[in-house]
């Protein structure tokens, strides 16, 4: 085997080319709409005669899915340049997949996504990775990319290839949805009124949820729901007010909420909007708090 097949760049190459990163399924043509092709990773475990059913964790990026990093309507949040998107022309939208493309391909070798997207110009390109170009948030990239070598033997330099290969090979595939997505965050379009279901008075849904689980919790004598909320220090798509709305919308002091849930917070000072979704420790606190392992584990 040459040199060049084992350089971080090839070895990046090679794992961020595995087929079970690229997924592919096609929902037909109805009558209301064209056929809909829509890609995902399966990298869990696959089952095999001592593990036949492999618990599976859904991770589904969007708005209303399991989301990782946290959006909070504007109202809410009284984040200025989220209030200011929501007076942008709907048809401008249109193109707003194509800004980060532009950014990534043409305009500099690295770029954030949503976060600086749709804030500050100035602070649009940076490391690739959801870390921004900042000194101190460029130590925190390091600091996460050193624990994952560490702790999960990837290597850092590898990691960084990883980092500067994942946005060309997602812009291979169409990211038009990215439009809709934006809309519907931001409450704009023909359907406004309606995208947002039980979450469009949040507070009320999390009321609605607390008195079902009450009574599932009454009922069946099982464990309380358990909520896990993640927020970065540094979030300039929700801001701290966006924060205290998400938790006080969550830890009502009342017997109620504490009957049927289970409510933690925890704030990653040195994070921002888009790197939590990539931090090693977030992403290890997840996987604990729901039956995982550290690889080194023997028990």
């Amino acid at each position: 085997m040459s040199a060049d097949s084992n350089s971080p760049r090839a070895i990046a190459l090679r794992y961020i080319s595995n087929s079970r990163f690229h997924r592919r399924y096609t929902l037909p043509a109805t009558a209301d709409h064209d056929s809909l092709t829509f890609t995902y990773a399966d990298i869990g475990s696959t089952s095999s005669s001592a593990n036949p059913n492999p618990q599976t964790i859904l991770f589904m990026p969007g708005m209303f899915a399991t989301r990782i990093a946290p959006w909070v309507d504007p109202s809410h949040s009284h984040v200025t340049s989220m209030q200011m998107a929501q007076y942008v022309p709907v048809k401008a939208f249109n193109v707003w997949n194509l800004i980060p493309k532009f950014l990534l391909l043409k305009a500099g070798p690295a770029f954030t996504s949503s976060e600086a997207a749709i804030t500050k110009t100035s602070n649009v390109i940076s490391s690739g990775s959801g870390f921004s170009s900042g000194g101190e948030n460029y130590t925190e990239l390091e600091r996460n990319r050193r624990q994952i070598e560490y702790e999960y033997g990837l290597s850092r330099d590898v990691q960084a290839e990883i980092d500067s290969l994942i946005f060309q090979f997602m812009f291979e595939e169409s990211t038009v949805g990215a439009n809709s997505e934006a809309l519907q965050c931001l409450r704009k379009g023909s359907d406004s009124s309606n995208t947002w279901g039980k979450c469009e008075n949040y507070e009320a849904y999390v009321k609605e949820l607390v008195d079902l689980e009450g009574r599932r919790h009454r009922r069946t004598g099982q464990e309380k729901l358990k909520v896990r909320a993640y927020f970065a220090g540094n979030d300039s798509m929700i801001g701290k007010a966006g924060q205290d709305y998400v938790e006080e919308c969550w830890a009502r002091d009342t017997r109620e909420f504490k009957d049927a849930l289970d409510f933690e917070s925890r704030t990653f000072t040195q994070l921002e909007h888009d790197s939590l979704v990539q931090s090693a420790e977030v992403l290890k606190s997840i996987f604990l708090h729901v039956g995982g392992a550290m690889p080194n584990d023997t028990e």
